[in-house]
């Protein structure tokens, strides 16, 4: 009793032994092409069939001339690993006009990429990982979106990660820059080759912000209260650590506290007042104010030659406050010394006065 043998057995009998006429044979393959057709059936796709070069332009556009092949599939179209090597590729490619790229899809040991070949040489323009993350000119994405630039030269990358972080990297340049642009006006995020962080208003040609390597922590602080210098929690419009001030009403209040200060000595208040009697004390405006604006004041080179104090450009006002008070100090004193005198020529002159009388009384 002969054992029951599949479709295909009687096919490869048939040709061996008796031909395609054998009956057998004739069922087998009918069998055979049956399950073809039910199998693309299931799959809803047509059997692809070439049209000639020749074909007339359909009128889509396409630029070749040519009408486009077509094959419709319904639901889903797969492409099966059939060699082992953890690699699938779906081609798109295209023979007219010569010169343009082609493109294929690879499912590349679980990482998507889509590669761009053909005219411009062969390149990985988009990747994404099996982890999700999408790089593009890059197929290592390190971050949710990794950006990189592959032209030659300088290589830049921008790097979205995974709390929204922004990072434009640049490698083999001096700088790197992040533009945002309307229209209206450009400004420029810089990073300098020294490392010096600009904000720039490319526009009007000008740098408004610049922030050197090293700057120390909370050195500029902007908080609801006022804007912080060295101090983390400002309290007023401008608020310096040591306690230097503008505050609500407009007053610049210097920090003063005899723990802040050292190395104390004496000053002669007569000798500080003498130097006011010869300090120039002026009316004038600076070179930027409007020709309405006036001002009464020494010039800071003047007030340094004469106390030794400041730069010979500034006048600080702590300064200049301590020599109008130690000024009024030595006028107390003069005038003091003045009083004193008169009081003993005063007195000098009663004595004499009573001398004179008691001499007449005598008489």
């Amino acid at each position: 009793m002969k054992n029951k043998s599949s479709s295909t057995q009687p096919v490869r009998r048939s040709l061996s032994e008796g031909g395609f006429f054998n009956p057998h044979a004739l069922i087998g393959l009918f069998v055979c092409l049956a399950g073809v057709f039910i199998a693309l059936s299931a799959f809803g796709a047509q059997p692809q069939t070439d049209l000639p070069d020749g074909r007339p332009d359909n009128g889509s556009g396409s630029g070749t001339g040519l009408a486009p092949l077509q094959t419709d599939v319904d639901d889903f179209l797969r492409i099966f690993d059939t060699a082992n090597d953890n690699r699938t590729q779906l081609f798109m490619e295209s023979d007219f006009p010569t010169g343009l790229p082609n493109w294929r899809m690879d499912n590349n040991l679980g990482s998507l990429q889509f590669i761009q070949f053909g005219g411009v040489g062969t390149a990985t323009r988009v990747a994404i990982a099996d982890g999700g993350n999408v790089g593009i000119g890059t197929t290592t994405p390190g971050a949710p979106l990794h950006v990189v630039d592959t032209t030659p030269g300088p290589g830049s990358s921008v790097i979205i990660g995974e709390e929204g972080d922004l990072l434009v990297s640049r490698s083999g340049a001096n700088s790197v820059s992040f533009r945002l642009a309307n229209g209206v006006r450009t400004w420029n995020f810089f990073n300098s080759f020294q490392g010096v962080y600009q904000l720039r208003d490319v526009t009007g040609g000008t740098v408004p912000f610049v922030l050197n390597p090293g700057a120390p922590s909370n050195q500029l602080v902007l908080s609801p209260a006022g804007i912080g210098i060295n101090n983390p929690a400002p309290a007023f419009p401008i608020h310096h650590s040591s306690g230097a001030r503008l505050t609500a009403g407009g007053v610049w209040t210097n920090a003063s506290s005899r723990s802040l200060k050292t190395a104390f000595e004496a000053i002669d208040p007569m000798a500080v007042l003498a130097k006011v009697a010869d300090l120039p004390v002026q009316e004038w405006r600076y070179k930027v104010e409007d020709a309405s604006t006036r001002h009464i004041g020494p010039v800071a080179e003047d007030f340094q030659r004469l106390f030794g104090l400041g730069d010979g450009e500034s006048i600080g006002t702590v300064d200049a406050d301590g020599v109008a008070l130690a000024a009024i100090q030595g006028l107390v004193q003069k005038m003091d010394q003045a009083f004193a005198a008169k009081d003993a020529e005063i007195a000098e002159l009663r004595q004499e006065l009573r001398s004179l009388k008691d001499s007449l009384t005598d008489q």
